[in-house]
C-alpha cells in the first residue's frame, strides 16, 4: 500500500503566495510534480494499492494512470458542496496534465477527480453530508479520535481549573495574501480574551504575526497546543472552521465560535451553525465591540 498525504514543503510554497492567482498556479505546479514523482515511485516499487487524500489531484491522476486499485479519503464534507465543486474548476485546470499523462478528457472538476470511483472514504458522518454522495463512498467518521502521542508542556498543568478554558487557533499554514486579515483576527481575539476572567490558549502555528496588544498573563499564545489534552476540559473553541478542529470540539461536546476565511472553512462553519454546534461570525464583524468570544456560551 502506498499512502500519500500532505507535504510540508508544498505547504511552505503555497504559504508564500501573495494572491489567489499565484496560489492557483502554485497548486497546479505541485499537482504536476506530485503526479510525476508518484509515477516514478510506482515504476520502482511493487505496489498493491494506492490510498490518497482526495484533495490531491496530482496523486489521483497518477493513481488513475497506474491502473492499480486505488482509494481516496475525503477529509471534509465541503468536498461534496455544489459551490465548492463548481469553484474547483477555476482552481486547477487538469486538462493539460491529463493530456500529458495520456488520460482521456473529463468534465469532472479537480476535486471530483480526487474522489476514487473504486472506494471513497468520507471522514465524517452522514449527518454532515453537504451534497450528493458519490458512488462507492463509505462514511468512516471523523479522523480525530485516534490522537497520536502528544508531548504535554509543563504549562498545561498550571492552567487554573476554576476558570473556563477557551481554546483559540488559526490554520497551520499562514498564506501571505491572508496575512493582514488573520493578523486582525488574532489581535482582536487576544484583546477580547485579555478582558475576560478565563484561561485561554491560542495556537497560531509558525506564522509571523504583528500583534497590536500583548496577551495578558491568563492568555497563552503558542505555536502548537496539545489539543488532545486540552479539549476535554475546554468550554469554547474559537477558530476559522477547519474540519479537524471543529470535529474535535464536537467530539468533546464543546460549542465553537467560527470565523471562516477560505477554502472549506465557510462550508464547515455554516454546517456547524445549522446543526446548533456553534456560531459563525463574519470577519468584518470580528471586533470586541460587536461580538466577544464569551457570547457563544449559550450556543
Amino acid at each position: 500500500v502506498l499512502t500519500l498525504g500532505g507535504a510540508a514543503s508544498a505547504a511552505t510554497k503555497m504559504a508564500r503566495c501573495t494572491s489567489t492567482e499565484t496560489f492557483a498556479a502554485e497548486l497546479s505546479a505541485i499537482a504536476g510534480t506530485v503526479s510525476r514523482e508518484m509515477l516514478a515511485i510506482l515504476d520502482r516499487k511493487a505496489v498493491d494499492a494506492i490510498v490518497i487524500d482526495a484533495t490531491h489531484l496530482g496523486a489521483a491522476l497518477a493513481a488513475e494512470k497506474s491502473g492499480l486499485p486505488w482509494g481516496s479519503v475525503g477529509i471534509t464534507p465541503a468536498l461534496l458542496h455544489p459551490r465548492m465543486k463548481r469553484g474547483s474548476h477555476g482552481i486547477i485546470d487538469s486538462s493539460a496534465m491529463r493530456a500529458t499523462l495520456g488520460l482521456p478528457r473529463t468534465r469532472r472538476s479537480s476535486l471530483q477527480q480526487g474522489q476514487s470511483p473504486q472506494l471513497n472514504l468520507l471522514a465524517w458522518t452522514s449527518d454532515f453530508d453537504l451534497g450528493p454522495v458519490p458512488d462507492k463512498s463509505v462514511h468512516v467518521g471523523p479522523l480525530v479520535g485516534a490522537t497520536l502521542a502528544e508531548r504535554i508542556p509543563a504549562w498545561v498543568k498550571r492552567l487554573r481549573g476554576d476558570r473556563p478554558l477557551i481554546i483559540g487557533s488559526v490554520s497551520t499554514v499562514l498564506f501571505d495574501f491572508q496575512r493582514d486579515d488573520i493578523n486582525q483576527f488574532v489581535s482582536e481575539l487576544i484583546a477580547a480574551l485579555n478582558e475576560m476572567q478565563v484561561e485561554a490558549v491560542l495556537a497560531v502555528g509558525r506564522g509571523s504575526y504583528s500583534l497590536r496588544k500583548a496577551p495578558a498573563r491568563h492568555v497563552r499564545v503558542v505555536e502548537f497546543a496539545p489539543f488532545g489534552a486540552l479539549f476535554p476540559g475546554a468550554s469554547v473553541a474559537v477558530n476559522q472552521g477547519g474540519w479537524g478542529t471543529l470535529m474535535r470540539a464536537v467530539g468533546n461536546g464543546i460549542p465553537s465560535l467560527l470565523v471562516p476565511f477560505s477554502a472549506d472553512q465557510p462550508f464547515n462553519a455554516a454546517a456547524a451553525s445549522q446543526r446548533n454546534l456553534g456560531m459563525t461570525l463574519a470577519r468584518s464583524r470580528c471586533t470586541r465591540a460587536k461580538r466577544r468570544p464569551e457570547d457563544v456560551g449559550g450556543a
